[in-house]
């Protein structure tokens, strides 16, 4: 099997420990406006699309805002976080270092909004590292299809064989792998409840507690059988 030549890298949950902030950050919205919530209220809204979120807070909660100024609260105090508080995995900065040592290209491949991305990347000095950031937003796509993955790979210039993505959720790992590239999946707590799926279907799995670092061992052709 060919050599990794380009990798992709998902964001939240794999380069950045920031899947806490989008699952609290409801919970803090209602308590600044003086409301109890459930601590696990993420968990009800994890799957929601960000406007079927707005409308399910007001009538859940009862509340007088419109989806618009639910939407940019929210947004508001997610980008503080990226911006200010979230933290990367551990062992991603030694990894991407040791990535361009070696002469990889990379990309990002991201649901999140590109100032979040940005913001974070920036106070972290990961952004460097990076030729593009594609989203799924200017995409226009979810990571559910192929068009962020097909972009990705022209981008890095590299075939589907040739091409690694690291990536935590299922959803896009399984998009990847139906084009035929290679894949890490990668334990994030607030995915927890598909890890064993997710370890089934990707190439090599990440268990939980382990530096990124071991994903340098996945790059070489003899590294390609699962892990």
């Amino acid at each position: 099997m060919a050599a990794i030549k380009g990798i992709i890298f998902d964001v939240d949950g794999v380069l950045l420990d920031s899947m806490p902030v989008w699952h609290t950050v409801s919970w803090y919205m209602l308590k600044d406006m003086g409301i109890e919530a459930d601590p696990d209220i993420g968990n009800e809204m994890f799957a929601m699309r960000i406007g079927d979120a707005a409308e399910w807070l007001i009538q859940t909660f009862d509340l007088t805002l419109t989806p618009e100024e639910i939407i940019d609260r929210i947004d508001r105090r997610i980008e503080e976080a990226y911006r200010t508080t979230v933290l990367p995995k551990d062992g991603a900065g030694e990894l991407l270092a040791r990535l361009e040592a070696l002469g990889i290209p990379m990309v990002i491949g991201t649901s999140t909004d590109r100032s979040c991305i940005e913001a974070a990347l920036a106070r972290l000095d990961f952004g460097r590292y990076f030729r593009r950031i594609f989203t799924c937003t200017e995409v226009g796509k979810p990571k559910s299809e192929p068009d962020l993955f097909l972009a990705a790979m022209e981008e890095l210039g590299t075939r589907p064989e040739e091409t690694l993505l690291i990536e935590d959720g299922l959803y896009s790992v399984r998009t990847a792998k139906a084009l035929g590239i290679r894949t890490v999946g990668v334990y994030d707590y607030t995915s927890r409840a598909d890890q064993k799926a997710l370890e089934e279907t990707a190439d090599h799995y990440l268990p939980e507690g382990v530096s990124l670092n071991k994903i340098e061992g996945f790059l070489a052709p003899e590294g390609a059988g699962r892990r």
